[in-house]
């Protein structure tokens, strides 16, 4: 019987800020999900706008914004800044003009939290762990929500997600992100992801997990962190948290994913995990490949199984290095 599939991915394109349009204060930002907007930096970088089909359908959505003057066209780079089109790869993102140039944030579908505007390279995550309808999932760094918003879209808003988050202020914005774009399935956690015991009764049917933890934001932040014992730091919580998930029982799939850049904290983060988890389940003293060389569950490991690396998107031509 082979082994469920663990797919890992590090969304090293640039990820800008995951908040969108909040009617509200925001807390204060923190590594793990933001940092200097990414359109100020980078001005040519277009406007992403993902249909939240929680609360609206593709065509409606589509109806609405060539109602507000925008334009759906066939080809990429259309001219003209009112102007967009889909997205090749991400299902229900569109496509705009970089910042300054189209004014898609006062679209009335983006403050009724019908559209969110957020990164390709955020909507990654959700994507490659796709958990079927009724699915039980969790979401360990969830606020403030756009990707726990789209893992619920792509569960038709059918099972559940506890998202996890540590901070009171930003757990109390995720509640109201997913208040705001409808995502009904969602339980927000105010804990740490690493709190959770595997073992207990209330997690034994998670078979899906989506880790986006803290890290340096060297892929969005004008000053990320760049101190090579702080990313070791950094690299070290980051490993600590993927074994904690596959601790699970009946985990089948995760995604891990970051917006550094830095192959510490992304491929380097990976082997590790991958090297932890053949050490943890195999038998001491036996050889790889003998007959005494069963695996078996580690202690403190009630997930038997041997979790494999899947490659994620296989249409997205940017991948990291091979492991």
């Amino acid at each position: 019987v082979p082994a469920p599939p663990a797919q890992m991915m590090d969304d090293k394109i640039l990820d800008g800020e995951d908040i969108g349009y909040v009617p509200f204060d925001r807390p204060k930002k923190s590594k793990s999900d933001s940092g200097t907007d990414v359109d100020d930096r980078l001005p040519g970088l277009p406007r992403y706008v993902r249909i939240n089909t929680l609360k609206k359908s593709v065509n409606a959505a589509h109806k609405e914004a060539a109602a507000a003057g925008y334009q759906l066209c066939q080809e990429p780079n259309p001219p003209g800044n009112r102007c967009y089109f889909r997205d090749d790869l991400v299902p229900d993102l569109m496509v705009f003009k970089p910042k300054g140039k189209s004014d898609i944030s006062r679209l009335p579908l983006v403050a009724a939290g019908e559209m969110v505007i957020q990164q390709k390279a955020s909507c990654f995550p959700a994507l490659a762990l796709h958990p079927p309808p009724g699915s039980v999932v969790i979401d360990g760094c969830a606020a403030p929500g756009n990707k726990t918003c789209h893992l619920a879209a792509l569960m038709q808003n059918s099972g559940h997600i506890f998202a996890f988050e540590r901070d009171e202020r930003r757990c109390d914005l995720l509640r109201r992100m997913m208040e705001l774009k409808g995502a009904s399935i969602v339980t927000p956690c105010h804990a740490s992801f690493m709190d959770a015991d595997p073992t207990d009764s209330t997690w034994s049917t998670v078979t899906h997990i989506l880790l986006d933890p803290s890290c340096s934001s060297s892929g969005m932040s004008k000053n990320p962190e760049s101190d090579p014992e702080a990313l070791k730091e950094l690299a070290t919580r980051q490993e600590e948290m993927i074994l904690h998930a596959m601790r699970f029982p009946a985990l089948q799939e995760l995604t891990y994913s970051t917006c550094s850049v830095h192959e510490v904290e992304n491929e380097e983060v990976v082997l590790a995990v991958m090297r932890a988890q053949q050490q943890q389940q195999t038998v001491p003293g036996a050889k790889p490949g003998a007959k005494g060389g069963k695996k078996q569950k580690a202690p403190n490991h009630p997930n038997q199984h041997r979790f494999t690396l899947e490659k994620a998107l296989p249409a997205w031509p940017r991948r990291g290095h091979e492991l």
